[in-house]
């Protein structure tokens, strides 16, 4: 009776053990898929925000490509007004000289100017290619002759006042004659030429330099002008002095160093 009490004591302590040890495994994998599943909590976000970095990456190269392409369409339009620009400011200047044709006058004015194109001098304000082509055919008609004094100093600006389209700037000196026996007028003319992205000139303007006006009239020109200049530039100066009156002195003696 005691070896079999002693038996079913020995067998009840191993069934506890196993029911302990499996007890234990089932809570060691438990573990371990928690830990798992936090592993994949935690790495989720990670890849999430890798994922959103890529694509947030993919459209900067696209805006530089369209960028590039941007700059490089307007790099090649620049060149291609310079071009124009080129080419507009030599026939313009024909406008200015009596030895070119009625039939050169009219390829000039509807091959460059824009058929709402504006002219605007001192005296006159018109307004589409035909008004100004009458105009440079009546002064064909009035003058005798008419030329440009070289040389013509050439600007030219891209981009204009709007952003847009070119602004070429000539710089000359035109001499008139009305009759063949009659005294030559120079007049120094700036003639502003505003030009559109297609290339054609939108606004032509010419403006005059009162000096060079004063100046061809007899008497006044060569005489009472440069007087009246004379005069004007010493009571500047001497109302200067009085104004400042340290500063000339100041100045006085750097000159009596010097």
């Amino acid at each position: 009776m005691e070896a079999l009490l002693g038996q079913h004591q020995g067998l009840h302590g191993e069934r506890v053990k196993r029911t302990l040890f499996e007890q234990n495994q089932n809570l060691s994998k438990g573990m371990e898929s928690q830990g798992e599943s936090r592993k994949s909590h935690l790495v989720s976000p990670v890849e999430s925000q890798t994922s959103k970095g890529f694509s947030s990456r993919r459209p900067s190269s696209t805006t530089s490509t369209a960028t590039k392409e941007t700059s490089a369409s307007a790099a090649s339009q620049a060149r291609m007004l310079a071009s124009e620009a080129k080419s507009i400011e030599v026939a313009v200047l024909r406008l200015y000289d009596s030895s070119t044709t009625v039939d050169e006058i009219d390829e000039t004015i509807f091959g460059n100017h824009d058929e709402v194109c504006t002219f605007e001098n001192p005296l006159v304000k018109l307004c589409g290619v035909c008004e100004i082509r009458s105009l440079f055919q009546l002064m064909k008609k009035i003058f005798w002759s008419f030329n440009i004094i070289r040389p013509v100093k050439v600007g030219l600006w891209l981009g204009g006042k709007d952003g847009e389209g070119a602004k070429l700037l000539l710089d000359f000196k035109v001499e008139y004659q009305v009759l063949p026996l009659t005294p030559k007028v120079v007049i120094h003319q700036f003639t502003h030429l505003t030009i559109s992205l297609e290339g054609r000139v939108v606004e032509h303007k010419d403006d005059w330099s009162v000096g060079s006006l004063i100046e061809n009239i007899p008497f006044v020109g060569t005489f009472l002008y440069p007087l009246k200049q004379r005069c004007l530039g010493l009571i500047s100066s001497s109302l200067g002095g009085v104004i400042q009156p340290r500063a000339s002195f100041i100045y006085k003696l750097l000159l009596q160093e010097g």
